[in-house]
């Protein structure tokens, strides 16, 4: 969503999106560590430097996944892929307590997901609990349904399985996001 508006971008180049920074942004970071890692075959270097940023900015946090990615071995298996982009995800969290500044408050992740598109699974783990949930997705399926994993501003699970399937406690909406 940017100014209210779904965004979606689909490229079979582009194997790391996130919502920030934007998909314009995205390109530009390509293009340049592309080139830092001597993968650009237009523009050569005779001495690549092999490094990720590892600060917690979104910046940082997706230029770190496209390197893990650019230099990870294909998957053998598609539980193998799960695996693998679940460990992708994790490099990229911000830790919990994290908090270079001092500040009152401090964001870090909490939920990270992993969708397996071939066989409709989304994945969600929490990093406070260290449990994984799941959900089946049908193709066919029709109805706008939402599960409520916690509470805005808490970080108390409300879902009633705290690891496992929970695709039975899915619930009709109208709009998922309220």
């Amino acid at each position: 969503m940017r100014d209210g508006v779904f965004q979606l971008y689909e490229s079979h180049d582009d194997t790391v999106v996130t919502n920030q920074p934007d998909y314009k942004t995205q390109q530009t970071l390509k293009a340049y560590w592309t080139y830092t890692w001597g993968l650009d075959p237009n523009n050569p270097i005779a001495h690549p430097v092999y490094s990720a940023p590892g600060g917690n900015s979104a910046t940082q946090r997706f230029e770190r996944a496209s390197y893990y990615l650019t230099f990870s071995q294909p998957a053998k298996n598609r539980r193998e892929a799960v695996y693998q982009a679940r460990s992708l995800v994790a490099t990229c969290s911000v830790p919990v307590n994290f908090n270079p500044y001092h500040t009152e408050k401090a964001p870090y992740t909490i939920w990270t997901n992993v969708a397996d598109h071939r066989h409709h699974v989304y994945y969600l783990a929490n990093t406070l609990t260290m449990d994984s949930v799941w959900i089946h997705f049908s193709p066919d399926h029709q109805d706008c349904q939402r599960l409520q994993l916690q509470k805005e501003k808490s970080t108390k699970s409300v879902c009633p399985v705290q690891s496992g399937d929970v695709s039975r406690y899915l619930t009709r909406c109208e709009n998922p996001f309220v």
